[in-house]
């Protein structure tokens, strides 16, 4: 019963938690300047994809040119694509929920690599911080890697899908908001 009840409590509240995790990861994704420096009269921020300047009010966003990129940085770009396909894929696969949940996981801890390895490739210099987008990058792997797991065990100790939780009808659900 109790194994039931993890269940059904996990399933419920996989999707929202689901719709969340992959939420921020897109905000992190999309805003992956992961680095940021304000400097007398520029500004400049460098995240997964682009470096950023705005030097007298004018900005400009340029592409990395891959051949000039150390293998740390290619690592994380890596496990950061990985992570938006399998998160993608997972919400595809929703209602088989043991692949699901392995997307989830697998697309949280490659969010966690991704910011891990880019953490440690860049050594910021003393006017540099980490940007929001890159904390959004940690917390989203937390996010998808624990609900995935959650639902990982709780599937696998009652080898059930979401076809196995028991809904109410349609007569019983109508029959509940009559006067």
């Amino acid at each position: 019963m109790a194994v039931r009840r993890c269940m059904s409590i996990s399933c419920a509240t996989s999707l929202p938690i689901y719709i969340l995790g992959y939420g921020v990861f897109l905000v992190s994704f999309v805003c992956a300047n992961w680095v940021q420096c304000d400097l007398d009269e520029s500004r400049y921020a460098y995240g997964l994809w682009w470096n950023c300047t705005t030097i007298a009010d004018e900005h400009v966003c340029r592409f990395y040119e891959i051949d000039a990129l150390e293998d740390s940085w290619l690592t994380a770009q890596a496990f950061y694509l990985i992570a938006l396909v399998l998160c993608f894929l997972a919400g595809t696969m929703y209602p088989i929920v043991p692949v699901n949940a392995l997307f989830q996981s697998i697309s949280g801890a490659s969010a966690l690599i991704s910011s891990t390895v880019f953490a440690t490739a860049v050594a910021l210099q003393d006017d540099e911080k980490y940007d929001y987008a890159f904390y959004l990058g940690f917390l989203s792997g937390i996010i998808l890697l624990v609900n995935g797991l959650m639902l990982l065990v709780c599937v696998r100790k009652d080898h059930c899908t979401l076809e196995d939780i028991p809904l109410p009808s349609k007569s019983e659900a109508k029959g509940s908001f009559d006067p």
